[in-house]
């Protein structure tokens, strides 16, 4: 492909959370690769990766995710995408739209990790024992009406508007 369009672009989207936290998830049987959170970062220096130029794991397994998994469970998963060796750079932070709506604190942060690095108001997530300053970017999975998506990009251009330096 990219000897017909040099400057295509592949991005991964691998599932969403795949482990116990997720209460009676039929993949539960199987052997996760990032401890008891379950969350399966693909180890880029295990498998051949080069082909992609983005990773945007899915943070999130459907409609109604932001219910019952809270912040801190998808900073675990994000910094286990960095601990398995993909470059922040390389990493757009995802969610989806139709359960994002009524948890904004969860857009909000991942609006300011996109622009910061942060996962809070100080800290930083780790790439080599660094601070990461940022990600690649924002994608979001469509509610399925506009009214829901279009208030979703609306709170997210707002929140990056309050960061300093955006």
């Amino acid at each position: 492909v990219r000897n017909k369009k040099a400057g295509f672009k592949f991005t991964y989207v691998p599932l969403g959370d795949q482990g116990p936290s997720r209460p009676g998830n039929p993949m539960d049987k199987h052997t996760y690769t990032t401890g008891d959170k379950g969350y399966i970062a693909y180890d880029s220096t295990k498998y051949d990766m080069t082909v992609f130029d983005y990773v945007a794991p899915m943070l999130y397994w459907g409609s109604t995710s932001y219910d019952t998994i809270k912040w801190p469970w998808i900073t675990y998963w994000i910094q286990n995408w960095l601990d398995a060796g993909w470059p922040p750079e390389k990493i757009i932070l995802t969610f989806q739209s139709q359960s994002i709506k009524d948890h904004q604190d969860v857009l909000q942060s991942l609006v300011q990790a996109v622009y910061t690095g942060r996962y809070d108001g100080t800290n930083h997530f780790k790439y080599k024992g660094k601070d990461v300053s940022g990600f690649a970017g924002l994608m979001g999975w469509p509610a399925g009406n506009a009214e829901t998506d279009t208030g979703n990009i609306t709170a997210a251009l707002t929140f990056a508007q309050k960061i300093p330096g955006s």
